[in-house]
């Protein structure tokens, strides 16, 4: 195979010096280097690893984690974490049973590959043959089910990829997937007596699965497959192959003919455009087109005007909502005065917090009901473990995100120097607010319009370029009338969805304009401006002067920087990462186990 690119791949293994050579021959064909996480292993694996050519470096834990859920999960990360230190370009996450076909040629232009996996199995015609240590495992049956999974195998190198669920395989990614390649399964079918280990070890570490290990064992031999169907060749598998709707190694399944969540969602408010609102409706809104039944629950009141002829949310507040005892399998909450009425009034229902910033004094309500801390970005994530002593199994990152069907590319082509800024104006946000103002000041003919509620008292400096218009929604066509917007969290997301330059300002200092270069590292923070704080001063205010304005002036670098806005954006398209929310939402509800 020829390629250009660094390729790292990596892998968790137990008692695996039977095949762990010949794993290892298989994807260092692939890989420029492996990483290696050894589980406690108790035979020869960890020299047979130390020893090959292509393996880089191995964590190696000694002491057996009972909690296979938790272990799964944890044990990936810390070793795809070890990989990405020394920031190869792509990675294979692989398990020692497998081996796969991809033709490496065609892929850089997507994010991930998932390939098709088959599951191998002992027959009458093959149950003598024994494999030894060094032997091709891919030559060593002959049968496999024609049942298989699309798995992700493969998967460019970003700040994003992540295990953080309950008995987690794929990594979490976000971007563009190529469906191509196969993977050959093996776990089943390397001996009658690795057979009944197996029937064993899930019976044993995984009580979801328990049951069908148990009818499993002491049919090693197999003349279907373990699903019911005849089994094929690997040729036929093209013509043959099916899909398997239910995977054993899904993370969830339901245990009710029930298949939608009944989730209630909570927060402070529902009546303005603040971010954690609109975050809310979006989130509801794609939650209800996956089959879900959504009430938003809003603490201090409702009346949003978010008309959707489509959406069917209602509103519950703190008297009505103890009316519906029993409704929900699942809550959802957002801000600590609303999460605690909620634990409250459905004390036997598990919950999952979402958590929008890091706000000092404003601690997170810590129960043991909250089984998850879903936290917009990473630094949100470093802080609430940090600040509250969280421990890091029950904190997840899950970015922000947009909706592209409302938020279409729409680049403004008007002439001018029109700015807005748009937020919350509250003490939090007052700086940021007087350095749009002071910037817009010092370029020449430039307007700055500022939307978003007053919760503090403001006097607004009278001159014609400043104009307040009170509380709006930031809708593609609103922000298409601007040449830039100074912005934050969402509206940075809205703003570079529409394809109108973004300059993150903080509370504590600028990050500066957004580009293609800096967006995945601004993401990282929320586009909170703390990612390369920048203090204000007159001298800076001059400086971010002087840039918007070349910027601005300069129609050639103006339309590159609109038009690099429009692939970048795409990784945080709602329908993408609402997904991850709810298969959060999923793992920890009372209908599914």
């Amino acid at each position: 195979m020829e390629k250009s690119i660094k390729i790292a791949g990596i892998t968790k293994i137990r008692n695996e010096e039977l095949i762990i050579e010949d794993t290892l021959n298989h994807f260092g064909r692939f890989c420029d280097w492996i990483y290696v996480y050894d589980d406690a292993s108790t035979d020869g694996t960890m020299e047979i690893c130390r020893s090959h050519p292509k393996v880089k470096a191995v964590i190696e834990n000694r002491e057996w984690d009972g909690d296979r859920l938790r272990a799964e999960f944890k044990s990936r990360q810390a070793i795809l974490s070890l990989a990405q230190v020394d920031n190869p370009e792509w990675l294979i996450y692989f398990d020692a049973d497998e081996r796969i076909e991809f033709d490496f040629e065609d892929f850089e232009d997507y994010d991930a590959v998932k390939m098709k996996l088959f599951d191998f199995y002992i027959t009458e015609e093959d149950k003598d043959l024994i494999y030894m240590p060094g032997d091709d495992l891919a030559k060593l049956r002959k049968y496999c089910g024609p049942e298989y999974r699309k798995i992700v195998m493969f998967f460019r190198n970003t700040p994003f990829l992540r295990y953080y669920l309950p008995d987690q395989r794929e990594v979490f990614h976000i971007g563009k997937t190529l469906h191509s390649g196969y993977v050959r399964h093996y776990g089943k079918s390397i001996s009658i007596e690795q057979w009944e280990r197996t029937c064993d070890y899930y019976i044993q570490h995984f009580p979801k699965y328990a049951e069908k290990w148990k009818k499993r064992k002491g049919k090693a031999i197999h003349n279907l497959s373990d699903f019911g169907r005849e089994l094929i060749t690997w040729d036929e598998k093209d013509e043959k192959g099916v899909p398997l709707s239910h995977s054993p190694q899904t993370v969830c399944h339901f245990t009710s003919s029930q298949e939608s969540l009944n989730i209630l969602i909570g927060l402070n408010g529902f009546q303005n455009y603040t971010g954690s609102e609109t975050y809310t409706y979006y989130l509801a809104k794609e939650l209800i087109r996956r089959g879900h039944k959504v009430d938003i629950y809003s603490h201090y009141g409702y009346g949003l005007p978010l008309a959707d002829g489509n959406l069917r949310v209602r509103y519950w507040n703190a008297e009505n909502i103890k009316a519906n005892k029993g409704k929900y399998n699942i809550l959802c909450l957002m801000h600590p005065e609303p999460t605690k009425n909620a634990l409250k009034s459905f004390p036997h229902i598990p919950a999952v917090s979402v958590i929008h910033g890091t706000i000092k004094g404003e601690k997170p309500l810590l129960s043991d009901q909250i089984k998850k801390y879903v936290c917009v970005s990473q630094e949100v994530a470093t802080f609430v473990r940090n600040e509250f002593n969280i421990s890091e199994d029950r904190v997840t990152v899950v970015p922000n995100f947009i909706d592209l069907a409302d938020y279409k590319y729409n680049p403004s082509i008007l002439p001018g120097l029109n700015f807005l800024w748009a937020g919350l104006i509250c003490e939090r946000t007052i700086r940021s607010l007087e350095a749009a103002i002071n910037i817009t000041a010092r370029i020449k003919g430039a307007q700055l319009v500022v939307i978003g509620r007053q919760a503090m008292d403001i006097n607004f400096p009278n001159l014609p370029s400043i104009r307040y218009e009170g509380v709006r929604k930031i809708t593609s066509e609103f922000l298409s009338g601007f040449n830039l917007v100074f912005a934050v969290g969402r509206t940075a997301l809205e703003s570079i969805a529409t394809g109108v330059p973004v300059y993150v300002l903080g509370q504590d200092g600028s990050d500066g304009l957004v580009t293609e270069d800096n967006f995945q590292k601004f993401a990282l923070t929320n586009f909170s401006g703390r990612t390369l704080p920048n203090p204000y001063s007159v001298r800076m205010y001059d400086i971010y002067a002087t840039n918007i304005a070349y910027i601005m002036n300069s129609s050639k670098i103006y339309r590159r920087l609109c038009d690099s806005y429009e692939e970048i954006i795409r990784q945080f398209d709602s329908r993408k990462i609402v997904g991850e929310i709810e298969q959060v939402l999923k793992s920890f509800s009372t209908c599914w186990k």
